[in-house]
């Protein structure tokens, strides 16, 4: 359910009502000419966060599902353009305005603490942004708090009620659809918002009007106003003579229903100004409140039994359960993305993973987090067992909303065999809020909560010693990991309330639920089965590419050399350059086969460099006198091989254009700074620019360019295969049962379409 709040019908009434007769104060109104009392905020919030209470606790409702809708910045100016004396004679002392907003900006924080969320949208009224919310969200039942009985008007649509006067959809103007209420203030008058209808035409005329045409003649009759056609009524005023009014006074009749429609026309849910609140442990709690403030519980097996029977009981206030899990992996997993990744990577192996935690935030108002320790060092832990017990009780009535259920969904069922029932994916919510943007929980909770959660690092970090490092989730204790464990379901049920609002609001909420949740628990199965690999085959084709590969890149390499491509012939020091940085520099990569790592120009420091890295005969060659030892020694270490990458366009557009003299049919998209030159776009160089060579430019099966083509297309082909498959396929078998886990991922791109990596299936098409 979405709560929208008329907050300020409901505020102002709590700061007006009673006396304050410790800290209220007397200031003059003019307008009155007398003076009048002002309660103080502390006074009027107490009232306000009473109410609050007691709407909460007589609907058994939560402060999550609040939307406190604000009236916008200069909200009345376009209903004052039609009549300028609309909502005027409404004037209070400034201390009222001032003990008001100080008032509105502790009681915001307070429920912001508690996961409420606010929302306004200048240049309209909070009724406008009501309006609008109640006639675009249909996937969800809707129910509005106002003191306001224009507000009823909501109530047309099927799955919204209206709070009024302390009860639900009640009939303060009368038994006829609420649909209308708008054409009963156009006829009737408001004298409250100095809607003045038409003289004489007053609520028994409506009655009466209602009674003899209808919902259908209350139709007609709004398209007659909106028209400027009463004139029209005439011939229904002998059934009701009362009808004469409306003609009569058809322009201030047009005026008031311009008046007591709502623009929902106006706006565009972009540009809703919005503050989402977080339900967390440090926020300021009002003591009227408090019932539905955050608290954490760190659960062990000595308070297993009494959280268990807190969570029974909890459980009956809602159906959703945000659920986060914290694992560890042996060193097998270490060692395994260490071959698959190097040293520097921040992968995880889920199908090695073990659940070290597990966090679940709950109650009416996800104001309970429970973290049960499973694998935390010198903590008396839950065994797996219980906590099993804890998520079958919950399974069969509940849905549990996950950060990336492709993770929590493979490791659960690895440690107990079967699939959460329903689930909900906020990161995938996220895509659908903003396809734009990181999907990551922490980088949403600080962009939509404001809220900046402590990191992996920073809590291991906490956690050190001298004597103690922490690496792993299980090196830390319970207390170490308490408030980084609760803190992650807490963010996630927050963004939940809001990325399931925003989604509604854009009616795709159930387009979500009906394209991604089935396929999540499809692409955890797939996770789960593995593929399995031929590794014989494999070693056999990697085999025979590699010598197919030596045999086109002869026929490549004897056609550079013959051209004398860079690195076929060597460049030979004289007394003039064996000095320099640059024979130097080349020297040592071909001595080495790697660079020289410095910036040092003169010979001095160049040959410590060099023998500083390595190349000690080098060195002592290049500080003699004898240049043919020195070139004789560099000539041994000279492979003659050219330098050429395939991969390289500069290369390749100098082979086929300048060496080979093709002509240049096909060319890249210029960028923008040619296009500023009047430049065209590169010459293209890839396996549809070589097949359109050899088809156009190179009819003559003798040309000794096309077999160097020819190799160029197969080495490329081969090239790819060992850099998408050769490389990394041996080392994807997991260590535990040598299957092939491709890890899948919904929603992580722009367009939303599946993606993958280790490896990347969409490649599997490709060489």
């Amino acid at each position: 359910m979405k709560i929208l709040v008329d907050i300020a019908s409901i505020a102002k009434r709590a700061l007006l009502a009673g006396e304050d007769k410790h800290n209220g104060y007397y200031e003059y109104l003019q307008s009155e000419g007398k003076e009048v009392l002002i309660n103080s905020a502390t006074y009027g919030l107490d009232n306000l966060c009473k109410s609050f209470e007691s709407f909460f606790k007589d609907l058994e409702v939560y402060p999550k599902d609040v939307v406190l809708v604000m009236d916008g910045v200069n909200g009345t100016q376009i209903r004052k353009s039609i009549n300028s004396t609309y909502k005027s004679g409404r004037s209070k002392p400034q201390g009222f305005y001032r003990e008001y907003n100080n008032m509105m900006t502790h009681f915001t924080e307070i429920m912001l603490g508690l996961g409420a969320q606010t929302a306004r949208y200048d240049g309209v009224e909070a009724d406008d942004l009501i309006g609008f919310f109640c006639d675009t969200i249909t996937e969800d039942q809707i129910l509005v708090w106002s003191n306001d009985k224009d507000l009823l008007i909501c109530a047309k649509n099927p799955n919204v009620h209206v709070y009024y006067n302390r009860e639900l959809n009640p009939l303060p103007y009368g038994n006829f659809p609420y649909e209308f209420i708008d054409v009963y203030k156009a006829t009737v008058g408001d004298a409250s918002d100095n809607i003045s209808g038409a003289k004489g035409f007053g609520p028994k005329a409506f009655e009466k009007m209602y009674e003899i045409f209808g919902d259908n003649g209350l139709r007609v009759l709004r398209a007659a106003i909106q028209k400027k056609g009463l004139a029209g009524l005439s011939e229904d005023v002998a059934a009701l003579p009362q009808l004469q009014k409306l003609i009569d006074y058809a322009p201030d009749v047009q005026t008031s229903l311009a008046l007591a429609e709502l623009k929902t026309y106006l706006i565009k849910p972009e540009k809703i100004i919005w503050s989402h609140g977080v339900c967390q442990t440090n926020a300021t709690v009002h003591p009227f409140l408090k019932d539905f403030s955050q608290q954490v519980t760190g659960v062990t097996a000595l308070n297993f039994e009494m959280a268990f029977d807190e969570i029974k009981e909890l459980a009956k206030e809602s159906e959703v359960i945000a659920l986060d899990i914290e694992t560890s992996t042996p060193e097998e997993s270490d060692n395994w993305l260490f071959d698959i990744k190097g040293e520097k990577h921040n992968s995880v192996d889920v199908y090695g993973s073990r659940l070290t935690g597990i966090s679940l935030t709950m109650g009416g108002n996800f104001h309970r987090t429970f973290y049960f320790s499973v694998d935390h060092r010198d903590t008396p832990n839950v065994e797996k067992s219980l906590i099993e017990n804890v998520l079958k009780y919950l399974n069969p009535t509940h849905r549990f909303v996950i950060h990336n259920v492709n993770f929590e969904l493979p490791v659960l069922h690895n440690e107990f065999g079967w699939f959460l029932r329903d689930v909900d994916d906020t990161k995938m919510m996220a895509s659908y809020v903003d396809e734009n943007s990181s999907l990551a929980l922490k980088t949403n909770s600080l962009r939509w909560l404001g809220y900046e959660q402590d990191t992996y690092e920073d809590t291991l970090k906490k956690a050190a010693t001298e004597a103690f490092t922490p690496t792993k989730m299980n090196h830390l204790t319970l207390q170490e990991v308490l408030h980084y464990g609760a803190d992650d379901t807490i963010c996630t049920a927050a963004l939940y309330q809001w990325f399931q609002l925003h989604m509604m609001l854009e009616q795709v909420w159930q387009v979500y639920r009906d394209v991604e949740i089935g396929a999540a628990y499809w692409v955890a199965q797939a996770f789960l089965d593995g593929a399995d690999i031929d590794q014989v085959t494999l070693a056999k084709m990697i085999s025979r590419d590699a010598q197919a590969k030596t045999e086109q890149e002869k026929i490549l390499f004897d056609y550079l050399t013959e051209q004398g491509w860079e690195g076929s012939v060597l460049e030979e020091a004289d007394e003039s350059s064996r000095y320099t940085p640059k024979w130097i520099k080349y020297a040592f990569e071909i001595v080495t086969g790697r660079p020289l790592e410095t910036s040092v120009r003169r010979f001095e420091r160049l040959v410590f460099e060099v023998r500083e890295q390595g190349a000690e005969t080098l060195a002592t060659l290049l500080e003699s006198e004898d240049l043919g030892r020195l070139n004789q020694y560099v000539r041994t270490h000279f492979s003659g091989t050219p330098a050429f990458n395939t991969g390289s366009p500069k290369q390749m557009q100098h082979l086929m254009y300048e060496v080979m003299q093709l002509p240049v049919r096909l060319r890249n998209k210029p960028t923008d700074l040619m296009r500023l030159k009047g430049q065209d776009g590169t010459p293209q160089t890839d396996d549809v620019a070589i097949n359109s060579a050899l088809h156009y430019d190179l009819p003559d099966a003798d040309d000794p360019r096309r077999a160097v083509l020819n190799a160029l297309l197969k080495l490329k082909m081969y090239n790819t295969r060992e850099g998408l498959y050769y490389k990394t396929y041996p080392k994807l078998p997991h260590w535990s049962d040598r299957k092939i886990r491709s890890s899948m991922n919904q929603c992580a791109t722009v367009t939303r379409r599946f993606s993958s990596s280790n490896p990347k299936l969409n490649w599997a098409s490709q060489g």
